[in-house]
């Protein structure tokens, strides 16, 4: 009947796809699936709040055109018509759970069901990352040995683990947001508004906590050792010496009737030796067969992505798009 009575059963959808999940009940997945995108496909005929707001705006700045312009017919037909979105703004705003505005630190911590079923709880944005990390490398191992199915099932679940970021700041914002409740707190101080000044400074400490949590995680990068030269030896001045380089930057000097070999470096090399997956790859993106062209290009567009793999009924790969 509403945009918020929709937004409810796709939430409905989507929780009963990740039970079935992990439970490894794919058939009863695969149909609550079949269920969300007919959820989702219904969106474009029941508008959200924003778009019956900006309708309503459209109409009101019309009525005034035409009451600006003495056209008191058409400025009555659209009163009404204002009056019908209105009523329809207000239903709408009154089926949406009620919200109110909290502070970063009083949010309650977010929470995630894995793929064993188990509940998690983030404290930080430090862990929230980790658990990322984790299912990146599980949808590149599946994709990797071809097992598509299971990399398809994996990065469902890393989806939603990136849509917990917004909730958890980092240190960086952490440290933003701290500045900003300081300086307001100052501000109350000042207009000697002490009981607003109490508030802010319960945050303050509350943000300053988070701060010192998501900085002791930081890990300091270990210095990379460098190795030291070798220089050959002098030898006498009566003794002739040939040196010969050798293509892999190591010298050997050699000098007659004395057995004597000095290697020679010419320069010290940095090697980076860390895995690829400490360079947080981007988790390729996986459509089956039966999806059409139309549900891969908007996955790719709300994604900000380029490629997509596509598997067949089987599981295996298809081809890319």
């Amino acid at each position: 009947e509403s945009r918020a009575d929709l937004e409810v059963a796709i939430a409905e959808a989507s929780t009963s796809i990740d039970e079935a999940i992990s439970k490894r009940q794919f058939d009863k997945a695969t149909k609550f699936q079949a269920e969300l995108e007919r959820l989702e496909n219904l969106r474009p005929s029941l508008p959200s709040i924003q778009e019956i707001e900006s309708e309503l705006e459209k109409l009101k700045a019309d009525m005034e055109e035409a009451i600006r312009t003495k056209n008191f017919k058409k400025a009555e037909l659209l009163h009404l018509e204002v009056d019908k979105v209105e009523e329809k703004l207000q239903e709408e705003k009154s089926k949406m759970p009620s919200t109110t505005e909290e502070s970063p630190v009083e949010q309650s911590s977010p929470q995630f069901v894995n793929e064993n079923g188990e509940t998690i709880i983030f404290e930080s944005r430090f862990n929230l990352e980790k658990e990322i990390d984790r299912f990146k490398s599980l949808v590149q191992n599946a994709a990797r040995s071809k097992n598509f199915k299971e990399a398809s099932r994996y990065q469902r679940f890393l989806e939603k683990l990136e849509d917990l970021k917004p909730l958890l700041l980092t240190a960086q914002e952490l440290v933003e947001k701290l500045n900003e409740v300081k300086k307001d707190m100052d501000e109350a101080i000042e207009r000697k508004d002490f009981e607003k000044a109490e508030e802010l400074h319960t945050i303050v400490e509350k943000l300053e906590k988070q701060v010192d949590l998501e900085k002791a995680n930081i890990k300091t990068p270990e210095p990379i050792a460098v190795s030291t030269p070798i220089t050959a030896t002098s030898v006498k001045p009566s003794v002739k010496a040939s040196i010969k380089v050798s293509p892999d930057a190591t010298s050997i000097a050699t000098v007659p009737s004395i057995a004597t070999t000095v290697k020679i470096k010419k320069s010290a090399r940095i090697v980076d030796n860390r895995p690829v997956s400490k360079l947080r790859p981007k988790a390729p993106m996986i459509s089956q067969s039966s999806d059409t062209v139309v549900a891969v290009a908007q996955m790719l567009a709300n994604r900000r992505g380029d490629a997509a793999i596509i598997t067949d009924s089987s599981g295996g790969l298809a081809g890319i798009i």
